[in-house]
């Protein structure tokens, strides 16, 4: 999705702090700072962007809302992609010769189909074309060549959304 949304329900009047935590433990955003709420339902949405308001870069990162009331404190946490494409392979390993399927899910609505440039070492790139599943999910049969050196298996799925900029996700495969 473009955003990812958590919900949390305070008991009682609490200060609630909102931030956006990469995989090394860094806060990318600070959302809420130790701002006091009322009791009742809550929702906050994150759109990908962190301080500063660039996008962050692709990865996982955990949203993390932490409350207090001066006496307990609770915190709870989640987990998002932040990706172009969510990329899926039918196989752990590629094998030089055999097919897979590789689908790839749109974080948003695309203005172009998306290709793979499929790169694997020894061997000149070359494109696929995706073709649409359903909705925002889109698939294609991979084939590697047969000749070139085993290595890891590069493959990049890229297309144009809506606003006319280019999304792009890599998915690296092991490979013989």
């Amino acid at each position: 999705a473009a955003r990812a949304t958590v919900t949390y329900r305070l008991q009682s009047r609490a200060r609630v702090t909102i931030q956006v935590v990469d995989a090394d433990g860094a806060v990318v955003r600070r959302a809420v700072t130790n701002e006091a709420q009322k009791a009742g339902p809550k929702a906050w949405s994150w759109n990908g962007k962190v301080t500063g308001g660039t996008y962050a870069k692709p990865g996982t990162y955990r949203i993390v809302v932490s409350a207090t009331n001066g006496t307990q404190r609770a915190a709870q946490s989640a987990s998002v992609m932040a990706d172009a494409f969510r990329l899926a392979a039918s196989v752990s390993t590629a094998v030089r010769g055999k097919s897979f399927t590789l689908t790839a899910r749109s974080a948003e609505p695309l203005s172009t189909t998306p290709v793979i440039v499929v790169r694997e070492a020894g061997v000149d790139p070359w494109t696929i074309t995706m073709t649409r599943a359903s909705g925002s999910t889109w698939t294609a049969s991979v084939t590697p060549r047969r000749h070139g050196s085993a290595d890891s298996l590069a493959l990049t799925v890229k297309a144009r959304d809506d606003a006319r900029g280019w999304n792009r996700s890599v998915l690296r495969l092991a490979f013989r």
